[in-house]
């Protein structure tokens, strides 16, 4: 060996004892620990090429994650190798052959790396007059491209691109994609030069001599190029290893000098200080005779502007010249230690169906990990009944990933070389608001997790969440008519109705009646009741938000009963915590008027009013709209006094639009009323209602009328809809400021939400301006028309929301800018939420009257 190389490597193995005395404080982080000396494997590897690696301990080549060699390779028993003693077959040894074998997880370069492998090249074939073919290349690609290919194969080694030199019918290969950096273990010693395009583009070539027995250094392929450019030779080693790299003629792995062991060291990119480490250097040493003693044989300085984050691998291949190419006993840790993360996750208060709740999450770098110089994201997905309610707040925390609406949480906390995190330090607190569906589990988990380059395992936090069921149930009551004779008849009419938020279980109403009042009979839209003489119990089931139901309790006093007041009262009560207790009793009094005293009142048992109800279609899907036609009529033979009716749905709606002939109507949470004053003998009066609804189900709808007698067929008419799936449309609209100047700018954000379960389809989103604001900007909308802009989305799953962004300029002066957005959907009710900002006339300068 000249006496150059001699110093030289003296020199590497200096700096090689200081490194190491610098680093043994540091403790190391293993990140993979594979023999592949069994029959499977558990490595996370991603195996392709011409030919696919395999493990010669195994011959199932149908078994997961890394499959057995097919029977019939060379050098391995009929059933495959024992176990414990096999290989992974990076290439048999045919002719032009390239495979590769990625591990599937991204790594970063910042803690360093130290990677020992042992490799055999054996039972190969020889180029006449020179040797076999070709080598291993380990390799490291950007971890955001993903290769799924080899690089060339030949003297590429499964990493470079190549080109047959002045042969226009064989086609370029390109070379591994993201390929940032191949240590090339060389046999033949084509892999050291720039013959085939080896290199191409590159500033410096390099000789196209052969250089058997090599270890070359290449670097990254050129982004945009189609990976045909670069992959520079960036240092060759001084001299050839120490020891003959392949055995050709051998026909074993066992036979003497065919095992050869390897180690690869990357420096790390920050140093202990939290400081970039300008000197980074790839390192290579070599046991021959795998006896413990290593042999520096390259040191270069890593290849600039490193990547983020990358992925590992080995490549091989074969050309004119063979060989078996195998791994053994793989081993990759990091040099200096990966920061260690703790997370925590709290809900400051408690959670209520229906409402809105809050996750606090804390991220903390342990003080006996290393440095952080990755950035870390933390992904939470979100139990079954939540949904992000707004977007997550955390300073320094990136959540634009995160979506309003949907179930998932995504967040990121920077760090770099430039910008990292020392151990101890806590990051800043995140906090979560989450929307809490109104039919929730009582019990639910909260999973989140945090994750990144540097994290090898993901930090997970759980927060149990026992729901509260906060619900408010309410009951209103009717006594009609709330006059009458002793002896004659009349009803209640009782409301119960749960404004929500969350669904209402175990609903029970009960009507106590006084002494002076029998019950009659009794009649429910959902539910069951019991009654005895005073006491009528309903047992109402599960409520749902925004729902309804409607008890009728039709009563009669005894004829000689002296004139008198009664009071009839109700109470409805529910398993789950009720918000408004006051609410829960109702009360209807009933003037009795005695036998013989004046203006007696008309008997309800002569009024006959009836209903009879239909509605538009009897299916319909979530979001759409359907119209209720209702006809009352009264069949004498008297007026009817106060004439009403009262209507229930069973199942969260909305009601657009209500009508009565000749009266009025009144919309309540869950039901609407309506007062036509007297209906002659004879007349008839009509009420039309359009009705959107917010939830699937059996929407059952009742209409009951007042005063009447007769049965229940002719005073009260049920229209049920079965409500199938689709979806409807929720929107929300907010502005930066609530007050600007002229000529200052505005951002509005739009959310609309498709509720489900169906997503929405053919979303049309609008927003048109007032005159006093001036559209600026409007990113991705699909129409622009003066002061209108819209976007065009083809669907929203169900449970996602979707946000619109606007800019606009205050041209003019207004107490109130009203900026009005809708939107609509094939098949859904259009939705719309209005903003207004006050602009203010710009004031004259200082000292101007």
């Amino acid at each position: 060996m000249p006496r150059a190389a001699v110093r030289q490597l003296v020199a590497m193995f200096a700096a090689v004892l200081a490194l190491a005395a610098s680093a043994a404080a540091a403790r190391a982080d293993v990140l993979v620990d594979e023999s592949f000396a069994g029959p499977t494997s558990a490595a996370p590897l991603r195996v392709g090429g011409s030919f696919v690696p395999c493990l010669t301990a195994s011959t199932d080549v149908s078994q997961a994650n890394v499959a057995g060699c097919a029977p019939g390779q060379p050098s391995i028993p009929p059933g495959g190798d024992p176990p414990g003693s096999g290989t992974l077959r990076l290439t048999d040894n045919g002719h032009d052959r390239s495979g590769f074998a990625i591990y599937r997880h991204v790594f970063p370069f910042t803690s360093g790396l130290r990677m020992t492998f042992t490799s055999f090249a054996y039972n190969g074939t020889r180029v006449p007059g020179y040797g076999a073919a070709d080598g291993i290349s380990v390799f490291f690609t950007d971890g955001s491209v993903g290769a799924d290919r080899p690089g060339a194969f030949g003297g590429s080694l499964g990493y470079a691109q190549k080109s047959i030199d002045f042969d226009a019918t064989v086609p370029d290969l390109p070379g591994i994609p993201g390929g940032f950096l191949g240590v090339g273990v060389d046999e033949f010693g084509n892999y050291a030069n720039d013959r085939e395009a080896r290199g191409y583009g590159c500033a410096n070539r390099v000789d196209r001599n052969i250089h058997p027995n090599y270890i070359t250094l290449r670097g990254p392929g050129e982004l945009g190029s189609g990976w045909l450019r670069g992959y520079c030779v960036l240092d060759r080693a001084p001299a050839p290893a120490p020891g003959v790299l392949d055995q050709p003629d051998a026909i074993s792995r066992t036979a003497p000098s065919v095992a050869h062991t390897f180690r690869v060291e990357v420096d790390p990119l920050g140093q202990a200080d939290g400081t970039p480490n300008p000197n980074a250097h790839v390192r290579v040493f070599a046991d021959m005779t795998n006896n413990g003693t290593f042999v520096p044989v390259l040191d270069a300085p890593l290849a600039p502007n490193p990547p983020a984050t990358f992925e590992f691998g080995f490549g091989s291949s074969t050309g004119q010249g063979t060989n078996v190419h195998e791994l053994r006993a793989l081993r990759v840790e990091t040099v200096a230690s990966l920061p260690r993360y703790t997370l925590s996750k709290r809900q400051p208060a408690p959670m209520h169906a229906g409402q809105r709740g809050v996750f606090d999450l804390q991220a903390t770098l342990a003080a006996d990990g290393g440095v952080a110089y990755a950035p870390v994201t933390l992904h939470d997905p979100l139990p079954a009944g939540m949904t992000v309610a707004e977007p997550p707040r955390g300073t320094g925390w990136d959540c634009s990933a995160t979506i309003v609406g949907t179930d998932t949480v995504d967040c990121t906390h920077p760090a770099s070389l430039e910008h990292p995190i020392r151990p101890g330090t806590a990051l800043p607190p995140l906090s979560v608001t989450v929307q809490l569906a109104p039919d929730i589990a009582d019990h639910v988990v909260n999973r989140a997790e945090l994750d990144g380059p540097e994290i090898l395992t993901p930090v997970i936090a759980e927060d149990p969440v026992d729901v509260v069921r906060s619900v408010d149930v309410a009951v209103r009551k009717t006594a009609s008519p709330a006059r009458v004779a002793a002896g004659d008849p009349t009803s209640f009419v009782l409301i119960a109705t749960n404004n929500g938020p969350g669904d209402a279980r175990d609903v029970i109403v009960t009507d106590q009646l006084p002494p002076a009042l029998t019950v009659t009979a009794v009649h429910v839209t959902v539910g069951t009741c019991t009654q005895t003489l005073t006491t009528v119990r309903c047992a109402l089931g599960t409520l749902a938000a925004g729902a309804s139901a409607q008890v009728t309790v039709d009563v009669s006093s005894p004829a000689g009963l002296a004139a008198q007041t009664v009071r009839n009262d109700a109470v409805v009560q529910t398993t789950d915590p009720d918000t408004d207790p006051a609410n829960d009793r109702a009360s209807a009094p009933v003037e009795i008027v005695g036998p013989g005293e004046p203006d007696q009142p008309v008997s309800a048992a002569d009024i006959r009013l009836t209903v009879d109800k239909h509605a538009s279609s009897p299916r319909a899907r979530v979001g759409s709209t359907v119209g209720y036609t209702i006809h009352v009529h009264n069949a004498g033979p008297t007026t009817a006094h106060d004439a009403r009716l009262v209507d229930t749905l069973s199942i969260a709606h909305t009601v657009n639009r209500i009508a009565a002939a000749g009266g009025s109507c009144v919309r309540l949470v869950g039901a609407f009323t309506c007062r036509f004053g007297d209906l002659a003998s004879g007349a008839t009066t009509t009420v039309t209602a359009r009705v959107t609804f917010l939830r699937s189900g059996q929407a059952i709808n009742v209409a009951s009328v007042l005063p009447s007698a007769g049965p229940l067929t002719d005073r009260a008419a049920r229209a049920d809809v079965a409500v199938v799936g689709g979806t409807a449309l929720r929107i929300a609209k907010t502005a930066d400021h609530a007050r600007v100047n002229v000529g200052d700018r505005i951002r509005y954000r739009i959310a609309v939400r498709s509720l489900g379960p169906d997503p929405a389809t053919g979303v049309l989103v609008c927003d048109r301006l007032p005159r006093a604001l001036h559209l600026v900007a409007a990113p991705h909308s699909t129409t622009r028309r003066g002061r209108l802009v819209c976007w065009t989305i083809p669907s929203i799953a169900a449970g996602s929301t979707r946000t619109f962004a606007l800019t606009a300029q205050a041209i003019a002066p207004s107490d109130a800018a009203r900026n009005l957005a809708s939107a609509r959907a094939v098949g859904v009710a259009a939705v719309r939420a209005l903003r207004s900002v006050a602009i203010r006339p710009v004031p004259p300068p200082p000292g101007l009257g």
